[in-house]
């Protein structure tokens, strides 16, 4: 018997808000554009109430708003939420590193290693999507590494936004110089089994990006 893929065992309701943060989050639905349900039902060929019921989960996630008299829209990002998305993922990454060097397994560090290789490559290669793929595989692991669900959860939510957000640097060469540099730094404190040196590394690095965006919120 053939497995099944992991959208056919999604109920309909996940799969919308899959694929409806998705265009959100590739900048396929703009932020002046409406989320219209019925044009939604027929883009994703499922029915209204299940698009429905992802709305409002995108809307308690952040990501859209629903204004009455008006419609569902993507959620602005205000200068002040950037500045809260931020503080929240340094908190969390932060945590997530402790508990990384207390629990991860020699595999998982040898993973760091190799999605730290695949990462080094694209860099050299000028290969963006590959690049920000390994970036993903990177900051995955360590929240994996973390073995704290909860943890795990909350960083997925506040990584959805960074996402977002991440659109207006798409392509920046500046960006994946930082990421580069900060993401060796981080992997040799844990080659190095120094915890303190790798929270460290993290912070800076999630404050250096944070920098950067308040620098530019104007793109936006």
């Amino acid at each position: 018997m053939a497995r099944k893929s992991n959208m056919e065992t999604l109920s309909k309701k996940q799969i919308a808000y899959i694929k409806i943060k998705e265009m959100i989050i590739d900048g396929t639905i703009k932020k002046e554009m409406p989320l219209v349900e019925r044009q939604l039902c027929e883009v994703l060929d499922i029915s209204r109430t299940p698009v429905r019921e992802a709305l409002r989960e995108l809307a308690a996630d952040g990501l859209v708003e629903i204004i009455d008299g008006k419609g569902v829209f993507v959620k602005r990002i205000e200068f002040r939420d950037m500045i809260e998305i931020f503080e929240v993922r340094e908190a969390l990454e932060c945590m997530a590193m402790k508990l990384f060097m207390e629990r991860a397994e020699p595999e998982k560090v040898s993973l760091f290693q190799e999605y730290m290789r695949q990462q080094e490559a694209a860099y050299e290669a000028g290969k963006h999507e590959e690049f920000m793929k390994a970036d993903m595989k990177i900051h995955s692991l360590i929240a994996e590494g973390a073995q704290n669900t909860r943890l795990k959860n909350s960083i997925a939510v506040i990584y959805d936004q960074i996402r977002q957000i991440a659109i207006s640097a798409k392509d920046d060469k500046t960006v994946r110089d930082m990421a580069i540099k900060a993401h060796r730094k981080i992997l040799d404190a844990v080659i190095a089994g120094d915890s303190e040196a790798a929270q460290k590394a993290v912070v800076e690095h999630i404050v250096e990006v944070k920098n950067m965006h308040k620098d530019r919120y104007y793109m936006l």
